[in-house]
């Protein structure tokens, strides 16, 4: 492969992957009750609101659920695949579509939620001991919490250390090794 296709494909994944982390953002603050109404959550309604509110009209809120994000996120995913597929299919002698890309795109979803949930644990934790009162360490907080009180009712804190989110970051890499032999397999 070469240069300029490699860095079309990060570009494709990079537009694409964006998108898709800002939309299961969403459906996640949407399923924990996240206050939108910060900094964090405005930027991520804005960039996501032109898509979000027509697939809304089609596919309303049901209880917690944002089917209109969930589904941005899987059509962002789907044509990530699909694209990189067509890409290096053009450079093999012709373009040519996997059956397998909506199958795929849902592993790749499922590989950026193992992700996004990693990287808000580490803001979460590193807000928590810089600056707890920021916009951001509340808003990780909302998300994270209902996934580490079942973790704290079994190891309470140590020492004054909350080692929850070290556990979940834990899981959240076995979870990725089994989203990567998925994959591969």
């Amino acid at each position: 492969m070469n240069t300029l296709t490699q860095i079309l494909l990060y570009l494709i994944e990079f537009a694409f992957g964006a998108l898709a982390f800002l939309a299961l953002l969403r459906a996640w603050a949407s399923a924990t009750a996240a206050p939108m109404r910060n900094p964090i959550g405005q930027f991520v309604m804005k960039l996501t609101d032109f898509a979000v509110l027509p697939l809304r009209k089609i596919l309303p809120r049901t209880g917690s659920v944002d089917l209109a994000s969930l589904l941005l996120a899987y059509g962002a995913a789907l044509v990530m695949v699909s694209l990189s597929v067509l890409v290096v299919g053009a450079l093999n002698g012709g373009a040519m579509m996997s059956l397998g890309a909506p199958l795929f795109a849902l592993i790749v979803l499922l590989r950026w939620s193992l992700y996004l949930l990693i990287a808000v644990l580490i803001v979460q934790a590193i807000m928590s001991w810089t600056n707890p009162h920021h916009p951001a360490a509340y808003f990780a907080a909302n998300l994270v919490d209902p996934m580490l009180r079942p973790i704290r009712r079994i190891l309470p804190p140590v020492g004054g250390f909350d080692l929850s989110p070290l556990v979940l970051i834990v899981l959240a890499n076995i979870g990725l090794i089994v989203v990567n032999n998925l994959r591969v397999g």
